[in-house]
């Protein structure tokens, strides 16, 4: 009996062991150099020993940049950097039913046009999954109430087109399992003209909300102030 119990114990600090070891540290550590160019494997890894003795976590990036370590939840498997003055970072790690890790990357700079992207790796070897096997695409609709489109006569897809350029970021958030979807193209269009569609809109934010397989598409709100 005492020989069982070992075992099971034994067993269960292994696997411990496993899911601390491919946790969102690991996965920022261990991500390859070319998927994220501003920082190369052994600056990330500074960064991490700079947060964890309480120093100045900023340290210089690959490009002159100054990069800093804004959040480590190691409980909540999140982090948060960041990558320069005009643009952010954050990872995330979810879990697929039969346990195997899926890592979300959420970047995003502006220098000077803003540029965001989605990126999802799985497993130990941090294989580059297709985002869309995760996330579905989000229609420019989504963010707009349909009842007031139809009663003004306005098709989404002629709002769309008045953008100069459609721009959604995304980050992942440190106490949920979601990702938020954020139309950010004040930038673009200039705040006097996203007022006037500000009041057909159901907001900027879209959550995409992890269910143990793929992200489900929510309903648009706006940030409280």
């Amino acid at each position: 009996m005492t020989k069982k119990i070992t075992t099971i114990l034994l067993t269960l600090i292994a696997y411990t062991s496993i899911a601390t070891a491919q946790g969102v540290e690991f996965f920022f550590t261990t991500l390859p150099n070319k998927y994220l160019s501003q920082l190369d494997q052994s600056k990330r890894q500074l960064l991490l020993n700079n947060f964890r003795s309480k120093k100045d976590s900023s340290i210089t990036n690959n490009y002159a940049g100054k990069s800093k370590l804004l959040i480590l939840d190691e409980g909540n498997e999140y982090i948060r950097i960041q990558l320069s003055e005009q643009g952010n970072l954050s990872a995330k790690k979810f879990a697929l039913p039969n346990g195997e890790p899926i890592y979300a990357l959420c970047s995003w700079t502006c220098s000077p046009a803003c540029d965001g992207d989605l990126a999802f790796f799985k497993g130990s070897n941090l294989t580059p999954m297709n985002s869309n096997n995760y996330v579905p695409p989000i229609p420019f609709k989504d963010f707009f109430i349909t009842d007031s489109l139809i009663a003004n006569n306005i098709k989404a897809e002629k709002i769309e087109e008045s953008f100069d350029m459609l721009f959604i970021r995304y980050e992942a958030q440190q106490y949920s399992d979601t990702i938020i979807a954020i139309l950010d193209n004040e930038t673009y269009i200039g705040e006097k003209d996203f007022e006037k569609w500000k009041r057909r809109m159901k907001g900027d934010r879209i959550p995409l909300v992890w269910n143990g397989n793929e992200f489900i598409i929510g309903e648009a709100f706006f940030e409280k102030k």
